[in-house]
């Protein structure tokens, strides 16, 4: 739809003047501005000057009440969701033992006690380099799980001989071998999508793709891997399994679904993962009668998966692999309870912390008597509906192997 006369320049006006975009930023003004869209699309129907003018007024006065409660109403003492230091370098922390590498020097200790804004932006800037560097290392993770994916349904792919450096070539063919990708159709004649999974060579060269997580071709791809029986299934030989044989399953973390979705919303479980593990959980049953679980041959499976290899025998008897699938649920579920209760000490660790802080925040005059209050009333909920959110997560199998020795 075409703009009426004089309609463009009446929004820039809008935007300048009432809503002020070149003032201030309009970061945290969502829940006021989230309207506007269908708010213009019905002032365009009923467009008098009257209307218009009576629009500004009431933008304006929306505006100003979201801009005074940021500004008053935001405490860096009071809180609960703001930036924690300690919190951030475990989070990496852990990330860094997900992906089965050694963690920054900085990160190790807490480093040497000084002058704490200076120590703050010491850490800060440790946690940025160390993001980083987990960014790197995701980019390449990625880039071979999806290379090795397209490769293995019969694209071709050029990682290194008709492209320059950091760039892939996927080409659909004549030697594909499924009919559709998740959310794709392959087309009837060669295509070439030329991109690159380093966002640096991606945004110095805008004629290339960025295979980033998102992007169509490497979410369809990425589908495959995870949810298509060749990604989720296997027989494998390796020297981790027992002389019987083994199951090996691996289950994810679900979270119960959350009530708000919105932009900002504080989701139960959005926030409970900020205290619970969620690498997935892996166990290795040995297949011989009693089924045992193999203690650390689940992390040692892993840990060899670059040298693993396929393998092809007979499936084992169904009571096996059924009383195997048991015993491996009973270990999961044992993991989960045991991460759960540490969870929830790390909430009970954090709420007495923030209450110490409100506490001395009031007693030293930092904050008003009814904002503490008022403070101490929302942590307790947060810390209730966090344990809620944590209590309701469920098991998930995510992938299972037949092992053989």
């Amino acid at each position: 739809m075409l703009a009426e006369p004089g309609e463009e320049a009446f929004l820039a006006d809008l935007y300048e003047k009432e809503i002020g975009i070149f003032d201030e930023p309009v970061g945290g003004l969502d829940a006021v501005l989230a309207s506007l869209p269908e708010e213009l699309e019905a002032l365009r129907r009923r467009r008098t000057e009257g209307t218009r003018e009576a629009f500004r007024t009431k933008i304006a006065e929306r505006v100003a009440e979201g801009r005074r409660a940021q500004h008053e109403g935001y405490d860096p003492l009071l809180d609960v969701r703001s930036a924690s230091i300690p919190e951030l370098t475990q989070l990496v922390k852990g990330a860094f033992e997900r992906l089965g590498e050694e963690q920054p020097e900085g990160l190790e200790d807490d480093g040497e006690a000084g002058e704490e804004a200076d120590a703050t932006t010491s850490r800060s800037r440790e946690i940025e380099a160390a993001l980083q560097t987990l960014s790197r290392w995701l980019e390449e993770e990625l880039e071979e799980l999806v290379v090795e994916a397209g490769r293995r349904v019969g694209m071709e792919v050029d990682t290194d001989e008709n492209v320059h450096p950091f760039e892939t070539a996927f080409t659909f063919g004549s030697g594909m071998q499924i009919e559709a990708l998740p959310g794709m159709e392959v087309p009837a004649e060669e295509r070439t999508h030329l991109g690159s999974f380093w966002r640096e060579t991606a945004v110095a060269h805008e004629e290339l793709e960025w295979f980033a997580t998102g992007h169509r071709l490497a979410e369809a791809l990425l589908e495959l891997a995870r949810d298509g029986d060749a990604g989720r299934t296997a027989v494998i030989h390796s020297r981790a399994a027992p002389r019987s044989g083994a199951v090996y399953a691996r289950f994810r973390l679900r979270w119960p679904a959350p009530a708000d979705l919105a932009p900002g919303a504080r989701v139960p479980s959005r926030q409970a993962s900020r205290y619970l593990d969620e690498a997935p959980v892996s166990v290795l049953v040995d297949l011989a009668p009693g089924y045992r679980v193999v203690e650390g041959g689940a992390a040692r499976l892993e840990a060899s998966a670059d040298s693993l290899r396929d393998a092809r025998a007979a499936p084992p008897p169904a009571h096996a692999m059924e009383e195997a699938g048991r015993a491996a649920e009973r270990a999961a579920r044992d993991e989960l309870a045991r991460r759960v209760s540490q969870a929830v000490k790390r909430i009970e660790a954090h709420a007495r912390a923030e209450e110490e802080r409100l506490i001395a925040s009031a007693r030293e005059g930092g904050a008003a008597r009814d904002a503490v209050e008022r403070a101490m009333v929302s942590l307790l909920v947060h810390r209730e509906v966090v344990e809620m959110a944590l209590r309701g997560v469920k098991l998930e199998l995510d992938a299972a192997a037949v092992v053989i020795p």
